[in-house]
Formats: structure tokens, C-alpha cells, sequence
């Protein structure tokens, strides 16, 4: 995960997500864009999957509460 813009206020924050730690979200994850767009991870879901400098342009908002991030952590990091 990378911090998109860290210079943004800590409600706009974002974690964004390699293309491996994006399939490996659950189910219902809610991912933001970084055009501010919000959606539910699922089954047949249409998402842009360019990858620029190793990140989609999909990830998780820094605001989400810190279990969600930490699951979406750990999954990561047992991709790898």
C-alpha cells in the first residue's frame, strides 16, 4: 500500500492498493478512487486495473476504521 497524498487533509487520505492486494480484499470492501469515487468490491465488478509505479488508482480510505485496514494488511502481506 502507498499513501496517495499526504499532503491532503486525513479525511481525504487514501492507501492505495497493488492489483495483489486488491483480489485479495474481502467480499464488501468499500475502496475509494483517487476522483473521490466509492465502491463495493464484488463478484463481476467492472474496476480500472491500470497500475502506475507498482499502484491502481483504487485504495483504502485512511479514514476507514483501523481493523478494515489491518485486514487488508495482513491479507497483503500473505499474498506476497
Amino acid at each position: 500500500m502507498q499513501l496517495w497524498d499526504d499532503e491532503a487533509p486525513a479525511s481525504d487520505r487514501l492507501l492505495l492498493l497493488t492489483s495483489d492486494e486488491f483480489d485479495q480484499l474481502p467480499e464488501g470492501t468499500i475502496v475509494e478512487a483517487i476522483d473521490g469515487e466509492r465502491r463495493q468490491v464484488g463478484d463481476g465488478d467492472d474496476f480500472d486495473r491500470d497500475v502506475r509505479y507498482g499502484h491502481m488508482a483504487w485504495g483504502l480510505p485512511v479514514s476507514m476504521d483501523e481493523s478494515d485496514v489491518a485486514l487488508a494488511s495482513v491479507q497483503a502481506v500473505a499474498v506476497e
